[in-house]
């Protein structure tokens, strides 16, 4: 079943001279498998969405089900189960952190599930590979003693050793090297492939999750602005600056010259797949 919102609203300090209205009469699903990047400049609505898909909020106004469970009515059990299905990376890895040590960390999950201590340390051995890191070098690893990267991984690891039905990723990106960056990416096409594991990944960056997503949300002052595939983006390149996105070199590149008349493919790519599509059509192929 997918994750249904319906009508959305939810604003901070409600009631206040500070109210701010994060999001405005969201309607949306998201269905099993699928890859949704969330893009939207700082203010946008991204976090409070996530949050609201893991019942880290209520709803003031609409409802969001997750496999039918509207979590504005879950409560103890019900709403513990909600967070494991739906699991959240924060922005800032430190926030949902609390162990002393690495092993710890990533096996919380695990033993609150009733795992007997081997299946517990299966499980976190498996989670700190996909994230690219390894068990014995890390599990005795104090958590103080990372880095901002490392604490990054180590938290989504803890997430995935759950192994959510939808995986909530907010600003994953962040903080990493290009390696670093990849390892998400990959962790990505693993859990949908291998899990069929839905997938929602903020960013205000473009070109972070082009290549593995298949729909592509974009969010303006607390309302969808775009609810489009990767593929028509490429025909919207115009508003992106609306929203305050701006398309990416390949992008750019692909639009300009097929304005000129060159038949290229309309379809994202990053800058090595744009090089060869050109060349392709220098050569006549």
């Amino acid at each position: 079943m997918p994750i249904k919102i319906e009508n959305l609203s939810f604003t901070y300090q409600a009631g206040s001279q500070w109210a701010y209205a994060a999001l405005k009469s969201i309607t949306l699903e998201i269905h099993a498998g699928e890859m949704v990047a969330l893009y939207g400049e700082t203010g946008s609505g991204k976090s409070t969405l996530l949050q609201l898909m893991n019942a880290l909020l209520i709803p003031q106004q609409g409802r969001v089900l997750i496999d039918g469970v509207d979590t504005g009515k879950a409560r103890g059990v019900d709403l513990q189960r909600l967070r494991r299905k739906a699991g959240l990376l924060f922005q800032y890895p430190e926030e949902q952190m609390f162990e002393l040590k690495v092993f710890d960390e990533v096996a919380f999950g695990p033993g609150n599930l009733g795992l007997d201590r081997l299946q517990i340390k299966q499980k976190v051995r498996e989670a700190l590979e996909l994230v690219g890191l390894s068990l014995p070098h890390y599990q005795n690893r104090p958590l103080n003693s990372l880095s901002s990267g490392e604490k990054k991984k180590i938290a989504l690891a803890g997430i995935l050793a759950l192994e959510p039905d939808y995986l909530l990723l907010d600003e994953p990106m962040a903080g990493l090297d290009a390696g670093g960056r990849e390892q998400v990416r990959e962790v990505i096409l693993h859990m949908q492939q291998k899990k069929n594991t839905a997938i929602i990944a903020t960013s205000h960056s473009l070109q972070d999750f082009l290549e593995v997503a298949d729909r592509i949300i974009i969010l303006q002052r607390g309302g969808i602005f775009l609810d489009v595939s990767p593929v028509m983006l490429m025909d919207k390149l115009h508003v992106l600056p609306q929203a305050g996105l701006n398309p990416t070199v390949s992008m750019e590149v692909i639009h300009l010259l097929q304005n000129r008349g060159w038949p290229l493919e309309n379809r994202v790519r990053n800058i090595e797949e744009t090089a060869q599509e050109i060349a392709r059509v220098i050569k006549g192929e």
